[in-house]
């Protein structure tokens, strides 16, 4: 058996649950995960591992929806400059090239805050939709595919045919500007977003809407908020628990 994974820091480090699974099943992994990836950098991978390997599972665990990959020069790269919905921008100590390019880490996080009112979670959580498409049919009749929530925000109610919009979460009031749009518009956009949710296999989603970030139970250290090996050892539990009963 051959596992591949896809995925940002959450599934990157050797403590992660890709590697306690690797124990369990007493088999060869290939861990494409890497810190800062952005989804689309993550379905890129994905997408690569279905056309150039031959995993017998292939695990994609989504990150946070408003990653950038920035490229200003070949060789050059920044990761995670936005982060969602809050104003966390992480812009490391910003950015001097060799081609006498530089960005301050200010000009970065500036970059980032105004990334964020320009492209709302809205339209990313509809990509993020039509990347799991692709990987799923990708995949049919080749390799066994699984989706992870690492990072995602989006809630169950998205999916929930409920006409009531007091009931919508925070959050997808949020991206549906609930407060300043009308109840029309509001319905017109809910709807084409749960009409795209509903698409998704849900049987294919070890933990759809339950987030490994919400799930934390532990961290790497009192200064690094990722998690740490008990919440990873819980979860690839609960990813045994899954792979059995599919």
């Amino acid at each position: 058996m051959k596992l591949i994974f896809a995925g940002c820091s959450f599934s990157a480090d050797d403590h992660c649950y890709p590697y306690i699974l690797k124990q369990h099943y007493n088999t060869d992994i290939k861990n494409l995960s890497e810190h800062g990836n952005s989804n689309f950098d993550i379905f890129l991978s994905a997408a690569k591992a279905i056309i150039e390997d031959a995993p017998s599972i292939l695990f994609v665990q989504w990150s946070a929806l408003n990653r950038l990959t920035l490229h200003p020069i070949p060789g050059a790269r920044v990761r995670a400059v936005t982060n969602g919905l809050t104003d966390e921008v992480n812009a490391g100590s910003g950015l001097t090239t060799s081609k006498n390019i530089a960005f301050s880490k200010k000009e970065l996080e500036s970059f980032g805050k105004m990334y964020n009112q320009l492209f709302c979670d809205y339209q990313l959580i509809l990509t993020l939709i039509d990347y799991c498409k692709i990987l799923t049919t990708m995949s049919q009749g080749k390799h066994r595919i699984v989706f992870i929530n690492g990072l995602l925000p989006w809630t169950s109610d998205m999916l929930k045919n409920d006409n009531k919009l007091d009931n919508l979460s925070e959050y997808t009031k949020e991206i549906l500007y609930f407060n300043n749009s009308p109840d029309n518009e509001i319905r017109h956009f809910l709807d084409n977003l749960r009409t795209a949710m509903n698409t998704l296999d849900q049987n294919k989603w070890v933990n759809m809407f339950n987030s490994i970030l919400n799930n934390r139970i532990d961290t790497v250290s009192d200064i690094d908020y990722h998690p740490g090996i008990k919440t990873h050892t819980k979860f690839a539990e609960q990813i045994i628990e899954y792979l059995d009963n599919e």
